[in-house]
C-alpha cells in the first residue's frame, strides 16, 4: 500500500519543484530523530537471491565488504553509502547525504547485481554520528 499526502506550507514553490523534497523530513523542532551522516547498524543479509534476480540461478548473498558502495533506504530516503567497517552482523556506513532517523529504525540494504539494485538485507540503526 502506498500513501500520499499533501501539506500546505509557506515554502517557496521553487524549493519543492521537480520532487526535490522527496525523502525529506518535516516536523516540529525537538520531535524528529537525530541527523546522521555515519550510521552504525546491526544487519542480517538474505541467504540467497531469488533465481529470477540472477542469471546464475539462486546465488548466495556475500558479506558486506569494507569499501563497498551500497544503497540504503532509511524511511522515505534512499541514498548511497560506503561500508567503512564490517564484522559478522555489525557495520559502519558513511552516507552520501545526511538522514534524519532514530536509533532502532529499520533500513533496507541494496547491492548492485547485474546492473540493477537488489535488496540483500535489512538492518537496525544502533548508533551513528554527524561527522
Amino acid at each position: 500500500m502506498c500513501a500520499l499526502i499533501a501539506i500546505a506550507t509557506l515554502l517557496d514553490p521553487a524549493l519543492t519543484s521537480s520532487d526535490r523534497t522527496v525523502g525529506q523530513v518535516l516536523g516540529t523542532v525537538g520531535k524528529l530523530g537525530d541527523v546522521f551522516l555515519e550510521l552504525e547498524i546491526s544487519f542480517s543479509l538474505l541467504r540467497r537471491l531469488s533465481p529470477q534476480h540472477s542469471t546464475e540461478g539462486a546465488s548466495k548473498v556475500r558479506r558486506l565488504v569494507k569499501g563497498e558502495v551500497i544503497l540504503v533506504s532509511v524511511g522515505s530516503a534512499t541514498m548511497g553509502a560506503r561500508v567503512m567497517a564490517s564484522k559478522s552482523d555489525r557495520a559502519k556506513l558513511v552516507l552520501v547525504a545526511p538522514v534524519c532517523a532514530r536509533i532502532d529504525d529499520a533500513i533496507l540494504l541494496m547491492r548492485r547485481i547485474e546492473k540493477r539494485w537488489r535488496v540483500v538485507g535489512m538492518a537496525r540503526i544502533v548508533g551513528g554520528s554527524m561527522t
